[in-house]
């Protein structure tokens, strides 16, 4: 037989004929977004989703009469919880949110609000929300791993667009005026306490994941140390940056 490969722009986790010229798969729409259940023409490739929800779906396998589809379902919900420094006291501001499965960057002060990563359509966004407050405005979509400068006018992070590299970009706290920073894959960005530079992880330029630092006004990355890295995290003045080698 003939062997044709069919570009995807994600990895898929199941798939099975449905007939001689369509297949159905689960796969997320895109890096980071739950997994959704698609048909797949062959052997043009094109793809049609067939359901579109804040579950994630594992597997596709269809019954021998090819009339029933079997698939597992999971549906997390996460709480986001505000309190003292000792833990002491506090109260949850974000109740049984359907964020799914996130990153482990998702959440950021920025000035006197809460920037976190969530859902926006089965896909990653950025929302943000006033610990008092009872209403969520989504500002940044397609993006996670946020931070922000200390007066919170100023947001950095990940921007996963369809088909591109996990860039970083800045922009406004209510998503305005988004300017890409860096054009490669990063992760883990983080503004300095004086607000002056991002330090963030990539091994674009170095094949391994190593920590880098450049001026939030933009310019040229300068590698903080040749260390393969995991995680990093900067010291209350700033002036350290801790490494998960």
């Amino acid at each position: 037989g003939t062997v044709r490969s069919v570009p995807l722009e994600t990895t898929g986790t199941g798939v099975d004929w449905v007939d001689n010229s369509s297949l159905v798969l689960s796969r997320p729409a895109e890096s980071g977004a739950l997994n959704q259940v698609w048909r797949l023409s062959y052997p043009d490739g094109r793809s049609s989703r067939l359901t579109n929800d804040l579950s994630s779906y594992v597997g596709a396998n269809l019954s021998g009469d090819r009339t029933t589809l079997a698939t597992g379902r999971t549906e997390a919900r996460v709480a986001i919880w505000v309190g003292d420094g000792s833990g002491a006291e506090g109260a949850e501001v974000v109740t049984n949110a359907a964020l799914g499965d996130l990153p482990l960057k998702s959440i950021a002060w920025a000035g006197d609000k809460l920037v976190y990563t969530s859902r926006s359509g089965g896909n990653l966004a950025l929302s943000h929300r006033s610990p008092g407050g009872e209403t969520t405005e989504a500002v940044v979509t397609h993006a996670d791993s946020p931070s922000a400068t200390s007066d919170g006018r100023t947001i950095v992070y990940v921007a996963k667009q369809p088909g591109a590299a996990e860039s970083l970009w800045k922009a406004d706290a209510d998503g305005r005026r988004a300017t890409p920073l860096v054009p490669y894959t990063v992760s883990w960005p983080q503004v300095t306490r004086d607000d002056r530079s991002v330090v963030f992880m990539s091994s674009v330029k170095t094949g391994t994941p190593t920590p880098w630092i450049m001026p939030l006004d933009g310019g040229e990355p300068t590698k903080v140390a040749d260390l393969n890295v995991r995680f990093l995290d900067l010291s209350p003045d700033g002036k350290i940056v801790a490494f998960l080698t």
